[in-house]
């Protein structure tokens, strides 16, 4: 299946678009929830001087199209939605410090995040009723790790 979606969509031989393809391939495989043992989120990790690191990652559906007319120099909302219309978002926190590898994943429409800190256990670690912010402190005070990433800040996006 991985084969089947990279070697149609590989349209050249520069790195970023083979990685475009290798990613592209893999998350296809991964939301069709067709082989048994995939699953779960499609977390990518690239090799840096230190070792290995998770990216960041933002993503978001909106849940019903969506129009907009915005004005040159004019600031709008982008329209989240919310759950009623079908929306969803999440978004992969990474460890600032690449000594201390973990990866926070943010469900802004449910209110909770997750922690993957693979040093400290390899179950997830939940954290309930807090937003993003909360969420980033807790997991700063009760595992020593400083998350950043892109978050939704109501109807905005923000790096934390």
């Amino acid at each position: 299946m991985y084969q089947r979606e990279f070697i149609p969509n590989l349209k050249g031989t520069e790195p970023k678009q083979i990685v475009k393809a290798h990613e592209n391939a893999f998350e296809e495989v991964v939301k069709s929830g067709k082989i048994e043992s995939i699953g779960g989120f499609h977390i990518t990790v690239h090799t840096t001087k230190n070792g290995l690191e998770y990216l960041m990652k933002m993503s978001v559906s909106i849940g019903q199209p969506t129009s907009m007319v915005v004005q040159a120099n004019q600031v709008v909302p982008i329209p989240f939605g919310d759950a009623k219309t079908g929306a969803f978002s999440y978004s992969y926190l990474i460890s600032s410090n690449p000594f201390h590898p973990a990866i926070g994943i943010y469900f802004p429409m449910g209110n909770f995040g997750t922690l993957y800190y693979p040093r400290l256990t390899r179950e997830i670690l939940m954290l309930k009723n807090v937003d993003v912010f909360n969420f980033a402190k807790k997991v700063k005070e009760d595992f020593k790790i400083d998350l950043t990433g892109i978050v939704k800040d109501g109807d905005f996006m923000r790096r934390i």
